[in-house]
């Protein structure tokens, strides 16, 4: 596609940015309760989740291993899990300034693109809601309709944000070179350095003060 064709994109990271909470947490809640993981996976979610946002552990390793837990489970049922679970609660726990920042975006005929490191169940009905371009996220191996446990290389977090989102933009004729990205996370930092207009979204203390070290716009609320 030529250049002349391609419009400016801006990418949106999806929990505690886009959404105020954690999707992946609360989407293996249920998954929980209706007896498709083990009960011990919300104490070593949440033990992964806590190193998360303490930068103290890889996120696709992290990312790999939550995905190994759902060996074996059909994928149609994950699907609709996921759009129950958006329907449910994560419709009405949107971020008020990133959704604003969002429909400023598409009113001026910019791209939007979803970036997301969770797996797809929970960001695809979210995405096709509030009117997408694209949705990336990672993407689970799948076999006669089950999950093997594995990832699809790479993960999308990390580098591997990079790699979906240049994908997404070549696919719908959008951009990178002057591209916003929306994070709330330090773990992003490969996409933020990438992005001409970096947005950091209710930031911890240590992206904060990367945010104020580079000059970068900071949303809160």
């Amino acid at each position: 596609m030529l250049q002349s064709e391609t419009r400016q994109t801006a990418f949106f990271d999806l929990d505690r940015c886009l959404v105020l909470d954690d999707t992946i947490g609360g989407f293996s809640t249920r998954l929980v309760q209706r007896g498709l993981l083990p009960k011990r996976m919300l104490a070593e979610g949440a033990l992964a989740y806590l190193l998360y946002r303490l930068n103290l552990a890889d996120p696709a390793l992290l990312v790999a291993r939550g995905v190994h837990y759902l060996r074996d489970l059909e994928e149609s049922i994950l699907y609709e899990a996921g759009q129950r679970f958006y329907d449910d609660v994560v419709r009405f726990r949107l971020r008020r300034s990133v959704l604003d920042a969002l429909e400023r975006h598409q009113a001026e005929g910019h791209l939007v693109v979803l970036l997301t490191g969770g797996l797809p169940y929970v960001p695809r009905p979210l995405a096709e809601h509030l009117g997408f371009d694209a949705c990336c996220s990672t993407i689970p191996e799948v076999a006669d309709g089950r999950l093997t446990g594995r990832v699809i290389e790479p993960p999308c977090v990390g580098d591997g944000k990079i790699v979906h989102a240049h994908k997404a933009a070549t696919t719908i004729g959008g951009r990178l070179e002057d591209a916003w990205f929306y994070t709330d996370s330090y773990s992003d930092l490969p996409m933020l350095r990438l992005a001409q207009h970096p947005v950091v979204v209710n930031p911890d203390r240590k992206l904060a003060r990367w945010a104020w070290r580079h000059k970068v716009e900071v949303l809160d609320g």
